[in-house]
């Protein structure tokens, strides 16, 4: 790493000469800039020269631009109550790609817990002049321990220029480790023409670990206990002892991030730009929900009717297969039914093309 970027990285704020939009790239190398507005090519007339913390991590962008767009489709398509008509009509805004300051923290957890297990008795008792076995359900103790590492990445900015949904996705995630190097500018991109837009950290990692990062491993925690704890329970407590081996660790951490719309409604979906995890937030048909739960209570009614009005426990049992058949026949023909639209929306992406 050369001199000029170990001392200092320059947050440089711009605004272009010739349609006045601001601009905000991490660029310490670069004399011209291209507006992503007009593509005006100019000196940086600097506006912002102001010293930041250099980052001590970065995770590189793995997913590309055409990776997104296919990870948008089959996110669509797996989500079981899509309105059917919305390949017909969705519209996206524009595609925002960006390095994001994160801290991380990393270490590990002691968790207890604590909770009341179902057991089964046997008892018998006389029923029609036979004796009959029959089980009585109670309720005794239990209590265990849990333990775990954990290492997650907590959003180090807040303001206006992240869109919301974006801030609280990232606002704690899980760190993919392995994705992670040392900093080194070429990493980002900074020696090319990409236009990468990036913001300087101005949130504590104190106040931060104390507001996201200890709740999110402390329900990491719970979630361990609840693994290790009977799962014929109820009033599962849980405590958490959580140990830091890093604090607040600066990294910067690639996202995509797009708008699309559907019925005059807003809709997104990001993607941590490792490819780690992703989020998608899409609109609900509630005829699809309704249609489900119908099939199932159909058949279900059909059961109990069998079992309580005729004592036909083999019907009632088919009937109850039924009910969970038949909404996974529904759910299986509604994706092939989405599969198409999308297919006929985007004949250009892989997706289409892996399934003509």
């Amino acid at each position: 790493m050369s001199e000029t970027t170990s001392a200092a990285l320059k947050l440089q704020q711009f605004k272009c000469p010739s349609c006045g939009q601001n601009i905000t790239q991490l660029t310490p190398f670069k004399a011209s800039v291209e507006c992503p507005y007009c593509h005006q090519v100019s000196l940086n007339p600097l506006i912002v020269n102001k010293s930041m913390r250099l980052p001590e991590r970065v995770i590189p962008f793995t997913v590309t631009q055409d990776d997104f767009g296919e990870q948008i489709i089959e996110a669509l398509v797996d989500e079981k109550n899509l309105p059917l008509d919305l390949f017909n009509q969705i519209t996206f805004d524009s595609l925002i790609k960006a390095y994001l300051p994160m801290y991380e923290y990393s270490g590990n957890f002691e968790a207890t817990w604590s909770c009341d297990e179902r057991y089964a008795v046997e008892k018998q008792r006389m029923r029609n002049n036979q004796v009959e076995t029959y089980k009585e359900y109670k309720y005794r103790p239990a209590h265990g321990d849990a333990y775990g590492n954990f290492s997650i990445l907590c959003l180090a900015y807040s303001g206006e220029d992240v869109p919301q949904e974006l801030q609280d996705f990232a606002s704690a995630i899980d760190n993919p480790g392995a994705s992670s190097y040392e900093y080194d500018p070429s990493l980002m991109g900074l020696d090319e023409d990409q236009q990468l837009i990036t913001l300087e950290m101005n949130l504590d990692p104190r106040k931060i670990w104390s507001t996201f990062g200890r709740q999110y491993v402390e329900q990491k925690a719970a979630e361990e206990c609840g693994r290790q704890a009977p799962s014929d329970r109820k009033n599962l407590r849980t405590s958490a002892k959580i140990d830091l081996t890093a604090d607040g660790v600066y990294t910067m951490v690639p996202f995509w991030f797009v708008y699309f719309f559907y019925n005059q409604e807003r809709w997104h979906f990001i993607t941590e730009g490792s490819g780690s995890c992703q989020y998608l937030s899409a609109p609900q048909s509630n005829a699809i929900k309704f249609t489900r739960w119908g099939i199932a209570a159909l058949f279900l009614i059909l059961a109990a009717a069998a079992l309580f009005l005729m004592s036909d426990i083999i019907t009632a049992a088919v009937f109850a297969g039924c009910a969970w058949l038949g909404t996974k026949v529904y759910d299986f023909i509604n994706k092939k039914k989405r599969i198409a639209a999308a297919c006929r929306a985007f004949p250009e992406s892989n997706f289409a093309k892996s399934h003509s």
